[in-house]
């Protein structure tokens, strides 16, 4: 599930999903498969699933830049499978730090340039993120 934390401007949000049965009835916690049906995919969407694979966007005061941590069970990695034990290991960001930027055509949240930077190297544009639905439902920008 996505949950914002008030004052705080942070939001968590599921990337894979989680499995359910965890205590939690939301339906949202299931995630999307965002990748290609192959085999090596499944086997790392599952593994982040098992391992509550999530980000944390933190946003700065005026909302037009986020942070974002990749969160995780690392005891996956272990095969120590607890899929009910939440995300509570951050990525150091000497090894992958994410960041997003509100492009300057927009003002209203609607445009966002995402990149990456893995080692301590510099950021590098990774995708453009654009709204296709506002939460209203008609046609976004």
């Amino acid at each position: 599930a996505n949950h914002l934390f008030g004052s705080s401007r942070q939001v968590d949000l599921q990337v894979f999903g989680r499995f359910s049965g965890c205590g939690s009835s939301d339906d949202s916690e299931l995630g999307l498969w965002t990748e290609t049906v192959e085999a090596h995919w499944c086997l790392l969407m599952n593994l982040g699933r098992c391992g509550t694979y999530n980000y944390r966007f933190t946003f700065s005061e005026d909302y037009h830049r986020a942070d974002i941590a990749i969160m995780c069970n690392p005891l996956v990695l272990c095969y120590i499978c607890i899929p009910c034990l939440p995300a509570w290991c951050t990525i150091p960001k000497c090894c992958v730090a994410l960041e997003m930027l509100q492009n300057d055509d927009s003002t209203d949240g609607t445009s966002w340039s995402r990149k990456n930077s893995t080692c301590g190297s510099d950021f590098q544009f990774y995708y453009h993120l654009k709204e296709v639905y506002p939460p209203e439902g008609e046609v976004g920008k």
